[in-house]
């Protein structure tokens, strides 16, 4: 959730805090397009014949309007309070990325198949903060993932399998700020994952 602090200066609710949805201002829009490939190479001579390629990638276009509050200049008479301004700042909706994508490259030949993913996302906003500078971003990250199972003629309820998981040991990293300025703000360390073993069907 995204929370608005609002500041009440008259009236019954004056000196005490108060927490309420608000709906965002304007209409919120999300735009893009998407391409998408899935192909075999059954045109190939052997072993070649065993390929298969998918590839998918989304250009996405997304803005709301976030109330912020903004703090402007005093009243010249007492008590002297600060003016309350509330207003709104446009943005892309947290957690939606620019760009998703992502590329398979598989063999298939018999009882055994393998598959190499990569899986790929853009930066995405975290955490809106009080200005644009201080907002928390999340990186743009890319995993590896391989899938490999041998299934058996003899035994066609067993299969062994092979999976493992961020290949490259992937960090996820958050951060504010901007181009020179951003300040890593904390990482995210899963490492390389896998698991091997056989599944039987009963």
């Amino acid at each position: 959730d995204y929370l608005r602090t609002t500041r009440i200066t008259e009236g019954d609710f004056a000196g005490y805090e108060l927490t309420s949805p608000v709906n965002a201002d304007g209409i919120s829009t999300v735009r893009g397009v998407e391409f998408d490939l899935q192909t075999d190479f059954k045109f190939l001579p052997k072993p070649l014949n065993g390929l298969i390629l998918s590839t998918n990638i989304a250009f996405i276009k997304s803005e709301t309007f976030f109330p912020v509050l903004k703090i402007g200049p005093r009243s010249p008479e007492p008590p002297f309070r600060p003016t309350i301004i509330d207003t709104v700042r446009s943005g892309k909706l947290p957690g939606q990325p620019d760009v998703t994508a992502s590329f398979t490259l598989g063999y298939e030949i018999g009882l055994f198949s393998a598959r190499a993913s990569l899986a790929y996302q853009q930066e995405i906003l975290e955490e809106l903060g009080s200005s644009e500078p201080v907002d928390q971003l999340s990186r743009g990250f890319s995993f590896w993932d391989i899938r490999v199972n041998q299934s058996f003629a003899t035994l066609p309820n067993l299969t062994a399998f092979l999976n493992v998981n961020n290949l490259t040991s992937e960090v996820e990293r958050d951060f504010i700020g901007a181009g020179s300025t951003r300040l890593n703000t904390q990482n995210f360390t899963y490492g390389l994952t896998g698991s091997i073993g056989v599944k039987y069907k009963f």
